[in-house]
Parts: structure tokens; sequence; C-alpha cells
């Protein structure tokens, strides 16, 4: 069993444009299901992932997925969890990350040489570099876990702070990875 896709083709907008006719295919279906399974493997852990796969801790992992506003003292804290906001299909982290992972995939060509960039004919080939770096990072901002600010609406922090049930034993099975920025000149 695995866990069905929380975002879909219409997040790839804005900031994190896929061309339409691109988004008809089941690779960028695919790499949604397989970018998403990782996102949730390092923040969850094996365990915690195993257990909300077979259908554990519903209340939590239903937060996690559609947000949350919860309250750290007197300061309330807007978590708009995995998806995002649904509205304006934006700052979801799983969308930035199955973004790079789809540029990525598309951007270098593997050969027995080596690897290699896609030429272009007549045409002048622009680096993509930047823009998957962007969207690494701010994928890297909303899971969050380094450099917390004291109300942070990322992933790591709705786990610490959130309110869901069952929360002593979904923070004794969770085991985070952590993820680092990358510059953009290490892609």
């Amino acid at each position: 069993m695995a866990i069905a896709n929380i975002i879909d083709t219409t997040y790839f907008v804005n900031d994190i444009p896929i061309p339409v006719e691109n988004k008809d295919g089941d690779r960028i279906s695919q790499t949604i299901t397989n970018t998403q399974e990782q996102v949730l493997r390092d923040l969850l852990g094996d365990e915690l992932y195993i257990a909300i796969d077979g259908g554990s801790y519903s209340d939590f992992f239903t937060k996690l997925k559609e947000g949350q506003n919860y309250y750290i003292g007197n300061n309330r804290v807007k978590f708009e969890g995995l998806r995002g906001n649904i509205t304006t299909k934006q700052n979801s982290p799983l969308a930035y990350f199955t973004f790079y992972e789809y540029i990525k995939a598309d951007h270098y060509v593997y050969s027995k040489a080596g690897t290699t960039s896609k030429l272009s004919v007549n045409q002048k080939n622009v680096s993509p570099l930047p823009l998957m770096a962007y969207a690494y990072n701010r994928g890297v901002e909303l899971y969050g876990g380094f450099k917390m600010k004291a109300f942070d609406r990322s992933l790591y922090a709705f786990i610490v702070n959130g309110e869901y049930d069952d929360k002593t034993i979904i923070l004794g099975l969770w085991d985070f990875n952590l993820k680092c920025k990358i510059p953009s000149l290490a892609l």
C-alpha cells in the first residue's frame, strides 16, 4: 500500500512552472509519487512512515497534509501543511521538491560518456540551475528543522509544536532527517 499523492500537476504554476503539455504524461505523476515518498520518509523516519502508510495516526497525518492553526503561548501559528495553500497552490514543500526532481531528470541526459546537458537546435540553452536551487531551497525552508524561527510554519515545527492525537507516541517514533539548503553553484 502506498500513500496517495498529496499534490497534483496543478501545483506547478507561478514560481515553479512546468508547461501544460508536459503535465499530461505519467512522468510528472511518477515524480510526485517518488518525491512524496522520499520527503515523507526523510521527515518522519521509516517506522512512523510505515505506520501512517498502514493507516495509523490518521489525525496527525490529516493535519500534516491539510495544515492546522495552533498556538505557541499566545501566538497563533498558521501551518499550511504538505499541500500548502490549496487556493493559490503555493507553499507546498512537496511541490518545490518535486519540481526540483522533475527538472533535474529532464535537464540531464545519462549516457555511456557520462552526464551531459540537452542541447537545443538553433536556440540558446538557458540553465535551469538557479531555478532548481530556488525550488529546492524553498522546499527546505518549508520542511524546516534548520535555524528555526520562533514561530516557524515548517513541517518540523508542526511536528514539535502542533496539536494532534497520540503526540507522545508519534514523537517517540519520529526519526527526522535534516535537509540543508544548496548554493546554486553546487548543482
